[in-house]
């Protein structure tokens, strides 16, 4: 399930957002003052952040590790499907689709890939 990621996560959607971005300071920036150019290059630089975050996020893929995810304490969990988390990097939010898995008999649920990409608990990035 590698590759799925809401909101993008293509390499050629952040090449074509990086070239845009030459564009505009070889040919459209020439007539702007200096500080709507410096605000154009900071808003299509987070823009192009986002767009690498989710290239980075979607070849981590899902996080599934098969049917059941077999813990240290020797407890089974049994995947449930797909769960979307919101996560707020300092480029701006993004969707992160995980593989949950659930312990009916310990009453507890998780996604490999949370711990896999260490994301904190909260929904805003360590660096927020």
């Amino acid at each position: 399930m590698k590759g799925e990621v809401s909101g993008g996560g293509s390499l050629l959607q952040a090449q074509a957002e990086f070239t845009a971005l030459l564009h505009f300071l070889r040919e459209d920036s020439q007539t702007e003052e200096i500080s709507q150019v410096e605000k154009q290059i900071f808003s299509r630089l987070l823009d192009l952040g986002r767009s690498l975050l989710e290239v980075y996020v979607a070849q981590k893929g899902t996080g599934y590790v098969g049917p059941i995810w077999e813990q240290g304490d020797g407890s089974r969990w049994m995947c449930q499907g797909i769960r979307s988390r919101a996560y707020l990097s300092v480029f701006g939010p993004i969707q992160i689709r995980r593989s949950y898995y659930y312990a009916v008999e310990k009453g507890e649920g998780g996604c490999p890939l949370d711990q896999q990409l260490h994301l904190p608990e909260r929904k805003n990035s360590y660096l927020l």
